[in-house]
């Protein structure tokens, strides 16, 4: 009798667990369903979110200095449609802002400190003018900007300054492209600067013309160094340097950091010049995976090239149909080297259809493969 209650009751235990065991598989189902999983994808796209918003930010604040940062806007220049100014104008330090204007200048701005430009502007010479089309006697700084430069002609022999645009401090370029066009100059036909950065940026200079035998430059006179950082290129095409030095550019020194410089078609003076391409007074210096071509260049020295030295690091230079010819016996068709030309590892230099009484290449001591 004991045995078959005790048989019984474990029946109705056995019965009651398999009742259970489903009703408990159901609140687990429903107790937990997958919603923690893209709660925690939202919180994570909404912190990339802002984290692309603000680095943008913190680089603009970091191209501009504290000073410029606060620069009031330019409120005497229009920032969009056509607009012509006649009168010469005197400027404090501001920052223009401009959305597709197009200026025609009768007469020169100056401004009597630093400039910053954004957004795209472009500045046309009505006229010669007797001063570059603006005087910036400061810094200027161009961050996201399109600026170009057209027809901006000096008056012969008068200041001595670039033909569009004359910066008497540094010239720095942040994402942002500036281009000259038929400017003339009796020292740098388009640019005259005491130095210049690209960073991811570029500038073009075609049919610009340096005029003073004190100058050259026919594109861009830089007083020290012009430095092109990662991603940034510069051309010159068509300029020459009239009675100077430098057909496309006339610089201190010259250094490249992952970019690329074209010269076509330039020409410096047969009797005072040298560097149909560029005139470096010092060293012309390329670093990782940069790029400098001269094409169809000619000068009385370096119809390409003339430089005191030039350094290759990982990079390629190619000079293709340059000519040295003067009243002195011209040397290096290609380029001119006063003292060292030095190829480093994985790099190279190319010389074709070149052509001087001196050879391609002229150079007081050279390393490297070139061909």
């Amino acid at each position: 009798m004991a045995l078959a209650t005790w048989a019984v009751a474990l029946l109705r235990l056995v019965l009651a667990s398999r009742a259970l065991r489903p009703q408990q598989h159901l609140w687990q189902l429903e107790s937990a369903p997958a919603i923690a999983p893209p709660a925690r994808k939202a919180a994570k796209a909404s912190k990339l979110e802002v984290k692309a918003d603000v680095q943008p930010r913190g680089l603009m604040k970091s191209w501009l200095s504290h000073e410029q940062a606060g620069l009031p806007p330019c409120d005497e220049l229009p920032g969009d449609g056509n607009r012509t100014l006649d009168s010469a104008l005197n400027l404090s330090a501001c920052t223009w802002r401009a959305s597709g204007a197009q200026v025609l200048l009768g007469a020169p701005l100056t401004f009597q400190g630093d400039l910053v430009l954004q957004g795209e502007l472009q500045i046309t010479g009505a006229k010669e003018l007797d001063r570059p089309c603006i005087t910036v006697l400061g810094n200027l700084t161009l961050v996201d900007a399109r600026v170009s430069f057209l027809n901006c002609k000096e008056q012969v022999q008068v200041s001595n300054l670039g033909g569009a645009l004359f910066v008497q401090e540094d010239l720095s370029a942040f994402n942002s492209s500036i281009a000259f066009k038929n400017c003339r100059g009796t020292s740098g036909g388009g640019l005259h600067a005491k130095s210049f950065l690209l960073e991811q940026s570029k500038a073009d200079f075609d049919n610009c013309t340096a005029s003073s035998m004190n100058g050259g430059g026919g594109g861009a006179y830089i007083k020290e160094t012009f430095r092109m950082n990662a991603n940034s290129s510069a051309s010159f095409r068509g300029c020459s340097a009239e009675l100077g030095r430098g057909g496309g550019l006339h610089a201190e020194s010259f250094l490249l950091e992952q970019s690329k410089a074209d010269f076509d078609n330039c020409t410096a003076s047969e009797v005072m010049g040298g560097g149909g391409g560029a005139y470096i007074k010092e060293t012309f210096r390329m670093n990782f995976n940069s790029s400098a071509s001269f094409r169809g260049c000619s000068a009385e020295l370096g119809g390409g090239l003339h430089a005191k030295s030039f350094l290759l690091e990982q990079s390629k230079a190619d000079f293709d149909n340059s000519m040295a010819s003067g009243l002195y016996t011209g040397g290096g068709g290609g380029a001119h080297i006063v003292e060292t030309f030095r190829m480093n590892i994985n790099s190279s230099a190319s010389f074709r259809g070149c052509s001087a009484e001196n050879g391609v290449l002229v150079a007081r001591s050279s390393r490297g493969k070139v061909w």
